[in-house]
């Protein structure tokens, strides 16, 4: 019996708890804000001037990229220079791992 009176206390707080929370996220708005602004007046009740923007000159022209296969063209000794020293590099590891009997 006090483990039924116990869940229906809990359930009542649980409820005003939530009750609460609701209760404070809500508020009254007397008056809508204004939808968009309004532009001042001038003192005899005609509407300001617009500003004219000048755009003056030409945008700068675009950086241009260098081509990405040039690099590969314009210097053939670069993959060469690879090709030798890998071939090095086998030559020194089978001298190294090489069965000296043999």
């Amino acid at each position: 019996m006090q483990d039924a009176n116990a869940r229906q206390q809990w359930a009542d707080d649980d409820e005003e708890r939530r009750l609460r929370q609701s209760q404070r996220r809500l508020r009254v708005v007397e008056e809508p804000p204004p939808r968009r602004p309004v532009a001042p007046r001038a003192a005899d009740g005609t509407a300001p001037a617009r500003r004219t923007v000048r755009i003056n000159g030409q945008a700068p022209a675009p950086r241009r990229r260098p081509e990405p296969t040039g690099g590969l063209a314009a210097r053939p000794d670069r993959p060469a220079r690879w090709a030798f020293g890998l071939g090095l590099f086998m030559i020194l590891m089978a001298v190294v791992t090489g069965d000296p009997s043999a």
